[in-house]
């Protein structure tokens, strides 16, 4: 199902983990996604259940918001999502409690994305992005 080796291997030998830092949920299996069978649905953004999809070819993860029709970049690759979710996760809590302030909070979640995946961070569009927005506006208080 999964034509890149990279992304095959990825999920093979690392996996992905639940975080409950993002609310992210990782498929029990890898299904075609039903919108456009060129992408895999590898989890989901728990809260509102929005699809974590890999490019079956390229290896690209994508978020898939049910209420676009467009898709959010995510990350380069499966490998760098998964240490992306890890850093994210190893970082809280996300708020003002650890950090000081909710912008100090997320400037440090940005830090630690930028060294991982700096290309995708770098789209404003990217669903990396508003999550550091939601940090920064206090969305992450624990």
């Amino acid at each position: 199902m999964i034509d890149d080796p990279e992304t095959r291997a990825a999920l093979t030998s690392i996996g992905l983990s639940d975080t409950d830092a993002v609310s992210f949920r990782a498929a029990k299996t890898v299904t075609v996604w039903d919108r456009d069978s060129d992408y895999a649905v590898i989890g989901a953004w728990n809260i509102d259940e929005i699809p974590v999809c890999v490019h079956r070819v390229t290896g690209e993860v994508f978020t898939a918001p049910p209420w676009s029709d467009e898709m959010d970049p995510l990350n380069t690759s499966v490998r760098t999502f998964a240490e992306s979710l890890a850093a994210v996760d190893r970082a809280k809590p996300l708020s003002a409690v650890r950090y000081g302030t909710n912008v100090a909070a997320s400037d440090q979640v940005k830090a630690f994305l930028e060294a991982i995946d700096a290309d995708v961070l770098a789209d404003p569009y990217s669903f990396w992005q508003t999550i550091i927005d939601d940090i920064k506006n206090g969305l992450y208080v624990e």
